[in-house]
């Protein structure tokens, strides 16, 4: 079963509208098209979906789709590697349901400027924001501080503030050594430099 890209591109009921460098993992083209036969992946608008029994994976977003902002849509609960890395995309919300960001899931996005995670997400994935230089917000819903799998997930975004839920905002205390800022989500408090400020 295909678990990256490259598997992905040389299957034969898929095609990029564009042209595929599975070396850094970029599908270059503004759209993926999958064959109305093919029963284990599907596009929608433009963007390459694995089926699953548990909930479905998204597996690329074409670097040169026009749209900056994305939602991903409900009934997807993870990313496989790489998913959004080298993209245009600036603005990405996770819905409810959404469990699981998969290794480098962002690397390279230096476009990207916000994310939204779901309260419902459990793990971020190694090196999942690595290179993203100019992401400034990350929001997560969670009541339960997602796992991070390294202390590499954030490389390169300095100026990233976190905003968490007023009444669990310490528990996301031990992030403040990979985000510049922790903020709640209505401003109340926020923890910078290992310390709290009200």
């Amino acid at each position: 079963m295909p678990s990256s890209r490259e598997e992905v591109a040389s299957l034969g009921m898929i095609t990029v509208i564009g042209s595929y460098n599975g070396k850094s993992m970029q599908m270059k083209g503004a759209q993926i098209k999958v064959a109305d036969e093919n029963g284990m992946y599907y596009s929608q608008d433009g963007v390459l979906f694995k089926k699953g029994d548990g909930g479905n994976s998204l597996v690329a977003y074409p670097s040169a789709k026009a749209e900056k902002e994305y939602i991903v849509p409900e009934g997807v609960v993870e990313t496989l590697e790489g998913a959004f890395a080298y993209t245009e995309v600036e603005k990405v919300t996770f819905n409810e349901g959404f469990t699981t960001l998969g290794k480098y899931t962002f690397s390279y996005c230096t476009a990207l400027k916000e994310v939204t995670l779901s309260s419902s997400v459990t793990s971020i994935g190694y090196l999942a924001f690595d290179g993203c230089t100019n992401l400034q917000k990350l929001t997560s819903n969670a009541v339960t501080p997602p796992t991070l799998n390294s202390d590499y997930e954030f490389s390169g975004s300095s100026s990233l503030v976190l905003y968490v839920p007023t009444e669990v905002y310490s528990s996301y205390s031990n992030w403040s050594e990979y985000v510049k800022t922790i903020h709640t989500i209505d401003n109340t408090y926020y923890i910078s430099a290992n310390k709290e400020w009200e």
